[in-house]
């Protein structure tokens, strides 16, 4: 097997920690907008019931339709998010792209100081570079899950207040409500960016990778991906979930796909009827969300690939 000074896969998850470190801060700017989204939220409502409540600092639907407030109330909060939460998803989406160019661009230049001398001058085409800049394929559903996570949010925030207005409820309790129901939307907001983030990481690499390989079908090397778990209690399906009916366990196995080698250019069955090139990219919720799984990388001989397969 070619051998490189530098291990090549060091280098990627030097990009990989950086990568990750981005997401935190990301992640901890949502915070902050949302935090923000609570205090102005907090605030008018204050104002609101300074205002419209009644002695015993209630507030109602009909104490807010008798003083013709109603309609004005709603229309605040829509101001509100529509304020706040726009800001959560632009911050989503530019850390998806960033991840993506930065994986992408950084194999590239891993592969060259790795020294691996049969990749060293190995050209990328410069439409699948253009593409990756892009990065159409795996963000044409990420608008329309930032959409649907926000109007989520402010669907629930209304019903929340309506509710809260429908059983006269007083500051404290309204605001605890509130705030409550903004945590949920936060977490949710989190969940989004870490597993769309992980997807990118992951698809950055895994295209280049691609491209790496399909430049060495005419030789006797074999660039190849292996399936690395975190080899943790949290590794599917060990982790549980609490429902209605009770305890279950996700159907997603990853722990049998630990040490699974294929062609940089090959598919990863995850299940009947279930691919992914790389982890977070099976399109379905149960494999994808929050995944942690990760890929590594390495230039074999075709004799030491057919030994692999036949394992």
């Amino acid at each position: 097997m070619p051998k490189s000074e530098q291990s090549l896969n060091e280098l990627l998850h030097e990009i990989r920690r950086i990568e990750d470190h981005r997401t935190v801060l990301s992640e901890k700017k949502i915070q902050k907008i949302y935090r923000n989204l609570m205090k102005e939220l907090n605030a008018f409502l204050g104002d609101v019931y300074t205002k419209y409540a009644d002695k015993d600092g209630k507030l109602s639907i009909a104490l807010l339709y008798q003083n013709s407030k109603y309609a004005w109330f709603i229309e605040e909060i829509d101001k509100n998010c529509s304020k706040y939460l726009p800001l959560s998803s632009k911050e989503i989406s530019d850390v998806v792209d960033k991840v993506y160019k930065k994986c992408y661009v950084g194999m590239i230049d891993a592969v060259r100081t790795s020294n691996y001398e049969a990749l060293r001058e190995i050209p990328i085409n410069s439409s699948v570079l253009k593409r990756s800049m892009k990065n159409d394929i795996e963000k044409l559903t990420l608008p329309q899950i930032l959409e649907k996570h926000r109007s989520e949010i402010v669907y629930e925030v209304k019903q929340t207040l309506n509710m809260g207005l429908m059983n006269g409820e007083r500051y404290e309790t309204m605001t605890r409500r509130i705030n409550d129901q903004l945590n949920i939307g936060y977490n949710k907001s989190n969940n989004i960016v870490r597993t769309e983030t992980h997807r990118n990481i992951e698809a950055g690499f895994n295209d280049c990778a691609q491209e790496i390989s399909k430049s060495l079908e005419d030789s006797d090397l074999v660039y190849v991906k292996t399936w690395v778990t975190m080899r943790d209690e949290r590794v599917r399906p060990q982790q549980r979930y609490k429902t209605k009916s009770g305890w279950k366990t996700g159907k997603a196995n990853h722990m049998k796909m630990e040490g699974v080698t294929i062609k940089a250019t090959d598919k990863f069955k995850l299940e009947p009827g279930v691919y992914a090139d790389a982890p977070g990219m099976s399109g379905t919720a149960r494999n994808d969300c929050r995944c942690r799984c990760s890929l590594v990388y390495d230039l074999i001989t075709k004799e030491e690939y057919e030994k692999i397969k036949k394992k």
